[in-house]
């Protein structure tokens, strides 16, 4: 019918936005346990990334 034939025309040009923020986070490798003296120490507050602010 036409609302298909409408719909199919207006599929065809919609773009899905990706965030690069998501993206990025999905490919970040997380620990499992974040109570190991390892993993502590690397998310530790003296780690952190300084920005000058």
């Amino acid at each position: 019918d036409a609302f298909e034939a409408v719909k199919a025309v207006y599929n065809d040009s919609v773009d899905v936005e990706t965030s690069a923020v998501k993206e990025f986070i999905a490919s970040a490798d997380f620990p499992n346990n974040f109570d190991s003296p390892e993993v502590r120490a690397q998310y530790s507050t003296d780690n952190l990334l300084r920005l000058g602010l």
